[in-house]
């Protein structure tokens, strides 16, 4: 074998080597050069493992769902032909009632004794509003400085008061999954015990290049592949594939409330 290379190495450079050229992907290695390096191939096929791996069902069912969509999107196929829109209906308590009175009760409840699990999707940095950190560490407000992520996890503590832990699930990103984690150690959890959060990590897939779903190389760097976020949709594999949602149902958790990472008047429907 040449130098730097094992027999595993090697054995899943060929097979994902195989898998590219299946997927119609060998336009990949165009700008490789006639000797490439051990090293830059060890780092290329690295990520087509990881990006494997990442994905339900691989690279193959990645490539497949995009050439689909995008042959739909050019085709003008939509995809909520025979659909109805419609406005849900719903009901108005006011404050005081004691409708109002009812219902909280009846939501209290329900969340008592750990029957409620809160995931926050926190994946987002605050580049978009002048802001270099992570959404969630933005003040809600300027007279206290209160985060948006120590806010909703002293909501969920005032809802849980004395009774059972309340769960909270974080799906963070590679782009904010170190600071969230560091934001929360610095601040013991804001209050939360031990265990009480878990935190899901999302990965990126692979960027396409054109409608026939081709991966785009890095223009900088034959041997890596372009990689961007694949959207909140995540958080309900990531929830399922880590053994979260099982822990959560063996525990007694029947209902699940999900929260967006700077959408401060979102617990203030509950309970």
């Amino acid at each position: 074998l040449p130098p730097g290379r094992t027999p595993q190495r090697s054995a899943m450079s060929k097979a994902k080597k195989a898998l590219l050229q299946e997927l119609g992907q060998t336009h990949l290695f165009d700008g490789w050069g006639s000797k490439p390096s051990a090293a830059d191939e060890s780092r290329f096929y690295k990520q087509i493992e990881d990006l494997d791996a990442s994905y339900p069902g691989g690279l193959k069912a990645y490539v497949d769902n995009g050439r689909k969509l995008l042959a739909d999107s050019k085709a003008g196929v939509n995809p909520l032909e025979g659909w109805t829109p419609s406005v849900p209906v719903g009901e108005t308590v006011a404050y005081g009632t004691p409708e109002f009175d009812e219902v909280e009760a009846a939501g209290m409840a329900a969340v008592s004794g750990g029957g409620c699990g809160f995931v926050l999707v926190a994946g987002g940095l605050g580049e978009r509003l002048g802001y270099s950190g992570i959404k969630v560490q933005l003040p809600t407000q300027l007279t206290t400085g209160t985060t948006y992520l120590e806010l909703y996890i002293r909501h969920i503590l005032a809802l849980q008061g004395s009774g059972a832990p309340l769960p909270l699930a974080i799906m963070t990103s590679g782009d904010t999954d170190a600071q969230t984690r560091a934001l929360l150690d610095a601040n013991a959890n804001f209050g939360m015990r031990a265990g009480q959060v878990t935190i899901v990590r999302q990965e990126k897939v692979a960027c396409l290049a054109d409608n026939d779903a081709r991966l785009a190389a890095d223009p900088k760097d034959p041997y890596k592949l372009l990689t961007k976020p694949h959207g909140h949709g995540d958080v309900h594999y990531l929830l399922h594939s880590s053994g979260t949602l099982d822990a959560w149902l063996e525990s007694g958790v029947q209902w699940v409330y999900f929260m967006q990472d700077t959408n401060a008047p979102s617990l203030k429907v509950l309970p």
